[in-house]
């Protein structure tokens, strides 16, 4: 089963549309056709910005939201990396996507390092799991 770390925009993208390649990509972490890794703080971040007042989430869609990702997510806690990240906040992510050699799927690809090929958009990995299907 292919493993993979989701970015918290992708998430966000997912819980505000009925319709994207984020949809798409946690439709296939619920079906468990990829697994989900987390960390605590990667779980404490999607709480907190799906809280955020200008997203208009409903509190009992936030809560449903998390309570499925903590059932078919596996949590670790990564070793800290010492790369040199232009967003230290997406640390957690990236250090968690490489401890599990798993794809990073984010709208930002630009926070992370050049060099990390396995880190993606959405629409990119869902074409990659779709060539690989051929």
């Amino acid at each position: 089963m292919r493993k993979v770390v989701i970015d918290t925009n992708v998430i966000v993208a997912a819980a505000v549309s009925s319709h994207g390649k984020s949809v798409e990509i946690m439709q296939l972490v619920e079906d468990r056709v990829i697994q989900l890794y987390v960390c605590p703080g990667i779980m404490t971040e999607y709480k907190r910005v799906l809280g955020y007042k200008w997203l208009k989430i409903d509190p009992f869609d936030q809560s449903e939201i998390l309570r499925q990702i903590r059932k078919v997510s596996t949590s670790i806690n990564p070793p800290k990396s010492t790369i040199r990240m232009s967003d230290e906040s997406d640390r957690i992510f990236y250090d968690t996507a490489k401890a599990v050699n798993a794809d990073l799927i984010t709208h930002n690809i630009k926070h992370f390092p050049r060099k990390s090929r396995f880190v993606m958009r959405p629409h990119d990995y869902i074409s990659k799991i779709e060539s690989n299907k051929k």
